[in-house]
């Protein structure tokens, strides 16, 4: 039987040097604006970001493995079986408050440059920093773990190693949801699939 390869997706859009822009330009240079003050106000007021961590990562803590804890400030602290209390700081190093930032910066790129409409940049934005907050909530997680059970040597190794490993594969999950979503535009490419040609000799 005969194949003949048939186009199976909707024809592409027009190409960036036919597609007009999306938005007006002072729309776009103010969301750009916008997002990179934030960018700013994040590294600044980092402390603010870090608390909100420390309590996120507290409560998850406590659900997973049934322990009791409490976030003071910027700190994480494990009662482990009511016999000691273990605290982990959540340092601006190790908070969110440097990993979105570069986020929020590309956004204000692709909104400048008007080749996607805000819902497109915006949403691939969320969903990138979504996934790095709960990336790093997931990482304190971890490293509260295993700090209560190996005590501080087992804080180096979580903190620098496991920790760092975690770390960069949230970024770079991040990153691709970011650039299929936020500067694709999430669409499909075209593709080829052969079907059973019509009136072909079998």
């Amino acid at each position: 039987m005969a194949l003949t390869p048939v186009t199976t997706a909707a024809p592409l859009p027009p190409g960036p040097e036919s597609r007009q822009p999306t938005r007006p330009w002072p729309a776009s240079v103010t969301m750009a604006g916008t997002l990179s003050v934030a960018a700013a106000c994040m590294i600044i007021f980092n402390e603010y970001l870090r608390a909100v961590e420390a309590r996120a990562a507290a409560w998850l803590y406590s659900q997973l493995l049934d322990e009791t804890t409490a976030a003071v400030r910027t700190a994480l602290l494990v009662n482990f079986n009511n016999m000691k209390i273990v605290g982990v700081d959540v340092t601006q190093s190790c908070s969110s408050s440097l990993l979105v930032p570069p986020f929020l910066l590309m956004a204000a790129a692709v909104l400048l440059s008007a080749r996607r409409t805000a819902r497109e940049v915006l949403g691939g934005l969320l969903l990138a920093a979504g996934i790095v907050a709960l990336g790093n909530i997931i990482r304190l997680v971890a490293i509260a773990l295993v700090t209560v059970h190996y005590g501080k040597q087992g804080y180096l190794w979580s903190h620098t190693l496991g920790g760092s490993a975690l770390s960069m594969v949230t970024m770079v999950l991040a990153l691709g949801a970011f650039l299929r979503y936020g500067v694709r535009g999430g669409k499909l490419e075209r593709r080829m699939v052969p079907v059973p040609a019509q009136g072909g000799p079998a």
